[in-house]
Order: C-alpha cells, then sequence, then structure tokens
C-alpha cells in the first residue's frame, strides 16, 4: 500500500534539551540546498560556465503553533542556545532527525482569529531521514 496519502495528524516535534513543542498546526523542513562552485575558465569550451556541487546546507525547520504560553517561555529560553537534536516522528513512525539552534521567534495577534507563534530553527550538520518499515 502506498503512503503517498499520509496526513500529517500525530506528527511530533521534540527536541533533546526543550522536550515536546506542543499545539504544531505546521512543520516545514525547507532550504536543504548545495551550493554552486563556478569551475569557469577563459578557455571554457564555447563559453558555457562548468559548475560542480559543493557544500551542503540543512536549511531550516520552520513551525507555526498555537499560542500556549509554556511553548513562549521554553523558546525564549532556547532562543540562541546551543545546537540540540531535534526528532519529527511522523504518523507512520519514520523519523526526521536534525541538529540545529533556535534561529527566531514571533507571534501573529490576530483581533479575531487564534494567536499563533511562528519558530524557525536553522539547522547545522547532516539530517537524517528513517523511514518505519
Amino acid at each position: 500500500m502506498s503512503d503517498s496519502g499520509l496526513h500529517g495528524y500525530g506528527t511530533t516535534l521534540s527536541g533533546a534539551t526543550s522536550g515536546a513543542i506542543a499545539e504544531i498546526t505546521n512543520i516545514s523542513i525547507g532550504g536543504m540546498e548545495v551550493d554552486d562552485l563556478d569551475l569557469t575558465t577563459m578557455d571554457a569550451t564555447n563559453k558555457w560556465r562548468i559548475f560542480k556541487a559543493g557544500l551542503k546546507n540543512a536549511g531550516e525547520l520552520t513551525l507555526e503553533v498555537l499560542y500556549e504560553k509554556t511553548n513562549m517561555a521554553t523558546m525564549l529560553a532556547a532562543l540562541g542556545a546551543a545546537n540540540e537534536d531535534w526528532t519529527i516522528t511522523l504518523p507512520d513512525g519514520s523519523t526526521f532527525v536534525c541538529s540545529g539552534y533556535l534561529r527566531s521567534i514571533g507571534a501573529e495577534v490576530p483581533v479575531e482569529d487564534r494567536i499563533s507563534q511562528s519558530i524557525v530553527l536553522k539547522l547545522s550538520g547532516e539530517p537524517t531521514f528513517t523511514p518505519n518499515p
């Protein structure tokens, strides 16, 4: 059976030091990329640039969470602290594990809707994905 229709309900995120992050409404794993190394020389064939893959960047985790005062206090205390290991556990038991630090937090306080927080974790080093068999 294909797991392509898996929904996010039940996904969790936990930091080795910060513990579980509650009230998550969205997790975005983004910005993974590889730098370009330009190896073009003045005698490149037909003036075509030549590139090679450089260093990898793990990117960021961006979280949207419902405002919850314990989350806010935990995140403020962790802002700019040392890297810690973070584990996202998907509903099928697969895990995405990465190291990173809390880069930024913010809040949105609309007049007629829920208060939400945004949390950005800057990833460091190589993340791992382990599918659940």
